[in-house]
């Protein structure tokens, strides 16, 4: 995943999000689900907590050429884009923008006297009809969250315009692309196993991921309880 940005403005609008899936094998790959999962923490001296309603993340439909809302969870945490095919040797790219709302939490942190509010990654789970032979690879999406009003320190961060659409790109799934913005993370690694399915810049790990999505909704159900 890539970004025009990694510093987010609680109020400060839209920025978009790319994802690149890359099928690298001769056969062609038919609906390829991607869940993504979102996290966000308020900026605190000890148990930051998770505040992930807050951050709205939309996709591109290309059908109804309009952004369109993710289904999340009840936790707000755990969202499905729907199902791409993806020819042999090709590359589809999604499309999202993502915003924080202006009236994220944050308290008078004497230990904290910052700018920053608050933070959190994204990861990215991919599966397919045939579980075997699909996986990704690469790390956490990692971004910040700073007080309302304050300039987001990054080029090309501004709010997309009507106008700026993103096109379809040839080969492949007709899906929105736009050129790639700065910001992608390194890929870490890949399956030893040879895979069908490449996530190209720094997605996560899909065990990985699921970890520590498991180990949050067993937290968040100990606490309401």
């Amino acid at each position: 995943m890539s970004g025009e940005t990694r510093r987010f403005v609680a109020g400060g609008g839209w920025h978009g999000l790319t994802i690149e899936l890359e099928n690298m094998s001769d056969t062609a790959l038919r609906d390829i689900t991607v869940g993504v999962v979102k996290n966000a923490y308020e900026m605190a001296p000890d148990a930051p907590a998770e505040q992930q309603e807050y951050v709205n993340i939309q996709r591109w439909d290309e059908q109804s050429r309009t952004w369109a809302e993710i289904p999340w969870d009840k936790y707000e945490m755990d969202g499905r884009l729907p199902p791409v095919d993806i020819a042999p040797r090709k590359t589809v790219t999604l499309q999202l923008r993502m915003s924080v709302e202006a009236n994220f939490p944050h308290g008078t942190w004497p230990e904290l006297e910052t700018e920053f509010i608050g933070n959190g990654y994204i990861s990215l789970q991919v599966s397919g009809l045939d579980e075997e032979g699909v996986c990704g690879y690469g790390g956490l999406w990692y971004y910040n969250i700073v007080k309302p009003g304050t300039g987001t320190g990054d080029a090309g961060a501004s709010e997309p315009p009507s106008s700026s659409e993103p096109e379809p790109q040839t080969g492949g799934a007709a899906t929105p692309t736009t050129t790639a913005p700065a910001g992608d993370l390194a890929h870490t690694g890949s399956s030893s196993a040879l895979p069908v399915l490449g996530l190209v810049g720094g997605t996560a790990v899909v065990l990985g991921a699921g970890a520590v999505y498991a180990v949050r909704r067993r937290r968040a159900g100990t606490d309401a309880a």
